[in-house]
């Protein structure tokens, strides 16, 4: 079945933003009232919009963003593919030299093109279903099999990986913008076989996007792979556009009216297969809803290409964080969603380890009534202001049903890793400050953040330890539990052992910037350095639960259960592992016990368990569903 939205209403939509943009186009004009800046890529592809609905009124504006920005980055992932757009999209209205200056760009940057740089590498999996895209493209053009033989690479590196695990690599994130590139890819497949893999593999994102999504809130639900501060709050519009689902307590602008929120709509120009079955998964959901799968990530580092290259190539210059396999889960209930990750993406800075959302009240009836919950470890008091709110830690995190626990350590500073003293200048230390990764040199606080986006309305009650607070402001020296009432939901943090790098152990709870923000310190204190061993056996995290009023009735019996949690944290250290530290943490609520031992050195994970019993993983499992019908899932049955 094929999903498209009202093609004369994006129009509208399209036309508004380009009304409301700066008319002369100079590099950095921007969209008022939008988060995303209208630049170099940006620009190109809005300009194939006003080419594909031929608003003749802007044609000059179309043909000077072309001609500044077109060619010149094909080789990117983002260049190519919005390149290629000008051509799928641009139809008889793009000038010959425009086209001839594309197909140009497809021969003189062909080597980049079909680089392993964008294959699935267990990265950045937008990378290779955009250049998928492009090489379809460029092989219509050019009819050059170099670029056939690439893409033919990439689309069977997706198959197997969909073979494998049950969800991509970037999984949770961003993921109408994957789908769009694959329902590109299938209406412009040069044969069969690409066709059939863009389109199984749509079937299987859809069906993680809507088992994810939580129709009770508007926003999706469990652990994010890459995750800015506010993208996934966004997706309703998408959702709502394309399939006609309802969100009655959420402010959703019609096509017609919108003047924002570009890259969704760019994505709602695309037509796509979706099975009935996976529609019905979301609108029939049936709680308590489990989502449970694998996937896989590659190694990295906390630097940019280049900048890195150098030291790594010195002998003994050795660092990275490992590649490996990972669960991820997610429980839904009528009120809440709860997820988590056992492993970090990438470097680890976008990716939500554990993640909450829920809804104050049986019928929200406004977006203030849904709330969204997620950590970050935060060196130097980074501020929660930043879009992208990097993650300055690292975490093993894991969970069952409305219970989790968050594993953390801050991370390391690169240069501390990589260079001797005399190798740190001025520039280099510069360049990793950007990758926002402070680490262990020049800290003055180092803590870890968990964050209720309250959107300046607090919740009900705020109780510390046995402290009541009055307000939202409060300060310890010793790590207490917090218990929050917000509407008809309780919320439970108990800390697990907080390193003290300072001789105390302060944790906080404020209001900041109109966030709830309760935060469990390692350090604070004046500008300091800290050994590399200091910092990787720094330990932090913190044990969550969550429950409804449904669930448990009054405020103070869910408290009066959440104070029998017992939790242990020790390092453990042996001549026989020699002398090497693994920690151990294991939480006993009053109902359920959560276990797990890892190496913060090397991030290899002994066990997860619950109630003792080692956590199972399958490939893919969604509640009230049979996910042996999906592709590359008939090992299931």
């Amino acid at each position: 079945m094929v999903f498209r939205a009202s093609q004369e209403n994006l129009k509208s939509a399209f036309l508004n933003i380009i009304e409301k943009a700066n008319p002369r186009y100079e590099k950095g004009a921007f969209i008022f009232d939008d988060d995303y800046f209208v630049r170099d890529v940006r620009e190109t592809y809005l300009a194939t919009k006003i080419l594909k609905y031929q608003v003749e009124k802007y044609y000059d504006v179309a043909y000077r963003i072309v001609e500044k920005n077109c060619v010149k980055s094909h080789g990117s992932a983002f260049g190519g593919a919005f390149n290629s757009a000008l051509l799928d999209e641009g139809g008889e209205e793009l000038p010959e030299e425009i086209r001839a200056k594309v197909i140009a760009g497809y021969v003189s940057e062909k080597a980049d093109i079909i680089s392993p740089e964008l294959d699935f590498v267990g990265i950045n999996d937008n990378f290779p279903f955009m250049a998928m895209f492009t090489c379809c493209m460029a092989y219509k053009y050019t009819g050059d099999t170099d670029f056939l033989d690439a893409l033919h690479r990439r689309a069977s590196q997706l198959e197997k990986l969909l073979k494998r695990r049950g969800v991509i690599s970037e999984y949770n994130a961003y993921t109408f913008h994957q789908l769009a590139f694959l329902a590109k890819v299938a209406r412009v497949a040069p044969d069969e076989k690409i066709k059939n893999v863009a389109q199984n593999a749509q079937k299987r994102i859809w069906a993680e996007y809507l088992g994810h999504f939580n129709p009770q809130t508007g926003v999706s639900s469990g652990p994010i792979s890459r995750q800015y501060l506010y993208n996934v709050e966004t997706d309703y519009i998408f959702l709502h556009h394309l399939f006609g689902f309802e969100f009655p307590w959420l402010d959703i602008p019609s096509l017609e009216e919108m003047t924002c929120h570009f890259e969704v709509l760019d994505q709602l120009t695309e037509g796509y297969e979706v099975d009935e079955e996976v529609i019905n998964l979301f609108k029939n959901k049936k709680y308590p809803f489990e989502f449970i799968a694998t996937t896989e990530h590659s190694a990295s580092i906390d630097a940019t290409e280049g900048i890195v290259e150098l030291p790594l190539a010195e002998k003994n210059a050795i660092y990275e964080y490992p590649a490996g396999e990972g669960g991820i889960y997610t429980y839904q209930t009528e009120y809440y969603g709860i997820g988590t990750a056992t492993h970090d993406w990438h470097n680890g800075v976008q990716t939500s380890g554990i993640y909450i959302d829920y809804k104050r009240c049986a019928k929200p009836s406004c977006e203030l009534d849904v709330r969204t919950v997620f950590a970050r470890y935060l060196i130097n008091d980074e501020s929660n202001e930043y879009q992208g709110f990097m993650d300055q830690g690292r975490k093993a995190c894991f969970g069952r049903k409305n219970k989790a626990v968050a594993m953390y350590k801050p991370k390391l500073a690169p240069e501390s890793v990589l260079m001797d003293e005399s190798d740190m200048n001025a520039d280099l230390i510069k360049q990793y400050r950007k990758q926002s990764v402070p680490g262990n040199l020049g800290v003055t606080s180092a803590k870890l953040v968990i964050m209720v986006r309250a959107k300046s309305v607090m919740p009900d009650r705020i109780i510390v330890g046995d402290k009541v607070l009055d307000g939202t402001e409060y300060c310890s020296d010793v790590p207490k539990s917090v218990y929050i009432k917000d509407g008809d939901v309780y919320l439970a943090f108990h800390p697990l052992y907080i390193t003290s790098l300072s001789g105390s152990r302060q944790m906080t709870v404020r209001n900041r910037n109109g966030e709830l923000e309760i935060a469990f310190y390692n350090y604070k204190g004046e500008e300091k350095d800290f050994s590399r061993a200091e910092f990787v056996h720094a330990r932090n995290g913190f044990a969550a639960s969550v429950a409804s009023s449904e669930e448990f009735g009054t405020f103070e019996e869910f408290v009066e259960s959440e104070c029998k949690t017992v939790v242990r944290d020790e390092f453990f250290i042996s001549q026989h592992s020699r002398y090497t530290r693994v920690r151990s943490v294991s939480v006993n609520f009053e109902d359920m016990s959560l276990e797990g031992e890892y190496s913060p050195a090397s991030e290899g994970i002994k066990f997860l368990s619950c109630n003792d019993y080692v956590l199972d993983f399958p490939k893919l499992s969604i509640s009230g569903f049979d996910v042996s019908g999906l592709p590359y899932c008939e090992e299931l049955k």
